[in-house]
């Protein structure tokens, strides 16, 4: 596994009140200076600190720019100039701090710029400082992020069961190595000793993707502290949890709530007492006339908010060390009142059907469930909010059961059927690490259809891609609703995966679609049927006919063929049962991806 993992060396220059002249004339700092030779700036033994976590804590906070909330902005602004006037040299530039370094990709002083996303800082320019101004020894800061991962998967502690997260075990073993490498990396290290002084934890977007991982966060964050003191040997290593607090005050998403709750209890256990801290951060959240960017999942891309985190896990950090009470985060001007709504109702219970397993080889497995035949009204009625012209129901029979896959081929099924088959597939580029259970994206329809008759001949059985009757079918699961769960749009959050929260395909560089079964299912026990991925249908698209119709298969020829179910990039409206898209069959999108059925026997 590549482990994208950025250095950086932070030197304390202070700046008495004197603001960048160059910055005052308009002039653009530079976001990123060439690393300077690592400088022994304070005592020994060296003091290191681990910086962990997910997309945010990589930071995206913009740097350039003359918009609100990049730190040019926030430096030349009189009413925030003191607060960041010392990130800047008398000479006018990005002050570099020799006391501090840092270890994420490059190796520097700590400073502004090529220690975080591009262009960008994290939380560690704040946390640097503090900790820097603090002690009088040299400092190390060693981080390891990287977006769209989870504490559920990533990142799982051995202590939580299951399979130990790639991230977790990497982090642990690049900790290791490079504190044998420390004189080889810093070469003004004095070679006197070091001490792992604290570990800092700051939330991104993923775990907040279905309930299942918000269930359980408490229980991964309390076992993910234990390993990680248990693995690098400090019983009571100082631990700072950053709040996963993007969105702010106003969040509504229960999922994110969810996640704060189980942040601030896990902290609060008393066998943390003393040694672990949570940090507030909903305070700190810029809205979007503020901010370079409306990407809510990044704090709006704000320096400023970047910045706090860092300075107020910094604070909490000291605490541990032995400073008097860090000050207090801001807390809701507006807390919410009680409510006495009821709770929605539950879903319907999933169905007792036949199940069915096929191996692909090299302990890769696909599971599908036994749908059975029945009529359903295809399409949607006129009343149904958000219809389109091309949806005019019809009565539809389905004549024969047949097995639908669970869930959507995965990243590890498809692999397993290039690596059997030999077929050649044109790859799409990206930018992110894919998971085994991502689903496989950027498919056309002949790559699915490539699958079926691979696994056909492997398995025995009769594998084809589903036609759009069989697929709307089996996606509502007996319902004539909007959604497999009722009308609800708010309730889709419990079983799909799509833009609600913020996605945006052009600048978002991590898996904008999660991995398979982590919402609810619908009755017939499948998962992702809404959102996620855009799904292959067998036909060509065409208008409904007009009357009934029995197993219909569209038309035989066409240009284009239909997709269902949205996807990550779709609003609540795009991932209805009855919505229809549609595109050329040689399309291979990162949003376009495919299920499978197997004919019963």
């Amino acid at each position: 596994m590549n482990l994208s993992i950025l250095t950086v060396h932070f030197t304390s220059l202070a700046l008495a009140g004197v603001l960048l002249s160059s910055l005052a004339m308009g002039e653009q700092a530079p976001s990123k200076l060439p690393a300077p030779p690592a400088k022994q700036g304070g005592k020994s033994p060296l003091k290191i600190f681990l910086l962990a976590g997910q997309s945010n804590m990589e930071g995206q906070g913009f740097i350039s720019g003359a918009q609100k909330g990049t730190l040019e902005t926030l430096v030349k602004d009189p009413a925030s100039a003191d607060r960041f006037r010392h990130l800047v040299d008398k000479e006018g530039k990005w002050a570099v701090r020799d006391d501090v370094w840092c270890s994420y990709g490059n190796k520097g002083g700590l400073t502004v710029g090529g220690f975080a996303g591009s262009g960008a800082i994290g939380p560690e320019l704040g946390f640097g400082w503090n900790v820097g101004d603090y002690l009088d020894n040299q400092v190390l800061l060693i981080k390891v992020a990287v977006g769209g991962t989870s504490l559920a998967s990533d990142w799982r502690p051995p202590g939580s069961g299951g399979k130990t997260g790639g991230w977790y075990q990497e982090m642990i073993k690049s900790v290791k190595e490079q504190l044998q490498n420390l004189k080889t990396d810093y070469v003004n290290y004095d070679g006197k000793g070091y001490e792992i002084a604290g570990f800092g934890w700051h939330q991104g977007w993923q775990d907040g993707c279905a309930q299942a991982m918000a269930d359980e966060y408490e229980f991964n964050m309390v076992n993910f502290i234990k390993d990680v003191r248990k693995d690098l040997g400090v019983p009571n290593l100082p631990f700072v949890i950053g709040g996963s607090g993007f969105g702010g005050w106003e969040q509504k998403v229960a999922r994110r709530l969810q996640i704060s709750l189980a942040q601030q209890a896990a902290a609060a256990r008393e066998e943390f007492k003393g040694n672990v801290l949570y940090v507030e951060t909903r305070g700190f959240f810029r809205p979007r006339e503020l901010s370079p960017t409306g990407f809510g999942y990044h704090w709006n891309c704000n320096a400023e908010t970047y910045y706090l985190i860092g300075d107020g896990m910094g604070k909490a950090m000291i605490e541990l060390l032995g400073r008097p009470k860090a000050p207090p985060t801001p807390v809701n001007p507006n807390p919410p009142k009680a409510k006495s709504d009821a709770p929605s109702p539950p879903p319907p219970p999933a169905l007792l059907l036949e199940q069915l397993s096929l191996d692909l080889g090299n302990n890769v497995s696909m599971k599908f469930v036994k749908i059975p035949a029945g009529k359903f009204q295809m399409g949607s009625p006129v009343a149904e909010e958000g219809r389109l012209p091309d949806e005019a129901p019809y009565e539809v029979t389905i004549s024969k059961p047949f097995f639908m896959g669970v869930y959507e081929v995965t990243v590890e099924q498809w692999n397993q059927f290039l690596k059997d088959s030999g077929y050649k597939w044109e790859q799409y580029r990206y930018e992110f690490p894919l998971q085994p259970r991502h689903p496989a994206t950027a498919t056309t329809l002949p790559d699915a259809n490539a699958f079926c008759a691979w696994l056909s001949k492997k398995s025995g059985k009769l594998l084809a891609i589903p036609t759009e009757a069989q697929w709307e079918y089996a996606c509502r699961g007996g319902m004539a609703t909007r959604f497999a769960h009722g009308d609800d749009s708010e309730r889709l959050r419990e079983y799909a995966h799509f833009s609600s929260d913020g996605w945006d395909a052009e600048t978002h560089k991590s898996p904008m679609f999660a991995p398979v079964g982590l919402f609810k299912p619908n009755a017939y026990g499948l998962y992702d049927m809404h959102g996620n991925i855009l799904e292959w249908c067998a036909d060509f698209y065409a208008p409904y006919p007009p009357g009934g119709a029995t197993d219909p298969g569209g038309p035989a020829t066409g240009g284009k063929c239909v997709q269902r179910g949205g996807g990550w990039h779709s609003d609540p409206e795009k991932c209805r049962s009855a919505r229809r898209f549609q595109a050329a069959p040689s399309r291979a999108f990162n949003r376009d991806g495919f299920r499978v059925i197997v004919a019963a026997e």
